[in-house]
């Protein structure tokens, strides 16, 4: 009886890890964006960056040196056949495919449609406010993502729910040392939490991001910039814009911090933003006993030239 006990009670156990894990319970939340968090994850990456390059450029050269060899070979046998064969050379190359594909996704509810991350490109130095000026483009890397941060009770238990995405993507332009533009867009199907269960919730419920699939941010007053911040070194400002989430634009004004490292630019930020003021219905499950009203908005940039 008490071994059938004992294995009825690891049975429960069991599932209860399980249930909590599902939930996010069992792993802590990621930290509030810090600029400084940011900068040493952008050094992080241009270092692993150089190392890869390096590794490349090797395994290129190794390359090269294989396939000429192995062209060498190839034309050498081809020779021989063609010269068995008569010269003779068919053509049994099959026909291309229709390059034409449907977009099944849906297109972005935001009047302006954000170009690509920029996976590479040489940072440049910069030594003055005037180096600022030209355009900079969102950066594929570690310290770049946007997200949400908002207080749940599951439950019973007190927990704050943070989902990121690394899907952003826009650009920034710099002129007589005035940011005059700035256009961000974010992939909301990616939010990814914790809890595999709330990720898919938010694409049905709350953010829906089945039908509202991209989040927009466009400047509206332009911000002044009375000095470079050298490395390391946050210049905060205010950004005031326009915001586009679940189909609704709302004016917002929210603070940012900004640095240059390695010839980067890199600029975290925050908001609060009331759920009612998006249309935004608080998302429901057996498990949530109760959803906040508001939602801390985040996101960490990471932009090249």
């Amino acid at each position: 009886m008490n071994g059938r006990l004992l294995g009825v009670l690891a049975i429960v156990v069991t599932l209860a890890l399980v249930v909590a894990w599902q939930l996010g319970l069992l792993t802590p939340e990621p930290d509030e964006v810090n600029l400084a968090d940011a900068v040493a994850a952008v050094s992080e990456d241009e270092g692993a960056a150089d190392q890869a390059d390096t590794d490349s450029a090797v395994e290129g050269s190794t390359t090269v040196q294989t396939a000429q060899q192995t062209d060498s070979s190839t034309d050498a046998t081809s020779s021989e056949e063609d010269q068995a064969d008569g010269g003779d050379v068919s053509d049994d190359s099959a026909e291309s495919e229709d390059g034409d594909k449907s977009d099944d996704s849906g297109v972005a509810p935001c009047t302006y449609q954000a170009p690509d991350p920029v996976a590479d490109g040489a940072a440049q130095a910069i030594d003055d406010v005037e180096a600022l000026e030209g355009r900079w483009s969102v950066r594929e890397s570690e310290s770049t993502f946007a997200g949400y941060r908002i207080d749940e009770i599951l439950s019973g238990a007190d927990f704050t729910a943070v989902g990121r995405t690394s899907g952003v993507s826009g650009a920034v332009i710099v002129e007589n040392a005035t940011i005059t533009t700035a256009d961000i867009a974010v992939d909301l199907v990616g939010l990814t939490s914790d809890s595999r269960i709330r990720d898919e919730q938010l694409k049905r419920q709350a953010l829906q991001t089945s039908r509202f699939p991209t989040a927009c941010f466009s400047l509206t007053d332009p911000i002044t910039i009375d000095a470079l911040p050298s490395d390391g070194t946050p210049l905060s400002v205010e950004a005031t814009g326009s915001l586009h989430i679940h189909g609704v634009d709302q004016t917002i004004t929210m603070s940012l911090d900004s640095t240059v490292s390695d010839g980067l630019l890199v600029v975290v930020g925050s908001t609060e933003v009331a759920l009612a003021d998006f249309d935004i219905e608080k998302p429901q499950a057996p498990s949530v006993a109760d959803v906040s009203d508001t939602a801390v908005m985040e996101f960490s940039l990471v932009l090249s030239r």
